[in-house]
């Protein structure tokens, strides 16, 4: 998943478990924000959510299967 603002600031990050990809059960995953505002990412002027399934730096073509992306939500967690 990575995130990027309308001023070109962009961030990417892994979910800790690749491997479910592969398991055919729904997971879910939560991120929490600083990941993207400490990479310097400007959560109020947000203009891309990019999500994707394999190698960013080298991605191969020719994949098969199945990605359903069912629930994207941002919460507040209280301090």
């Amino acid at each position: 998943m990575a995130l990027q603002d309308s001023a070109g600031k962009i961030k990417a990050i892994s979910n800790p478990a690749p491997s479910v990809m592969v398991t055919g059960h729904g997971e879910g995953w939560s991120t929490p924000l600083s990941q993207f505002t400490s990479a310097g990412v400007n959560l109020n002027i947000v203009k891309k959510v990019i999500l994707g399934v394999g190698d960013r730096t080298s991605p191969k073509s020719g994949g098969t299967g199945k990605l359903y992306i069912d629930d994207i939500r941002l919460t507040r967690v209280a301090p």
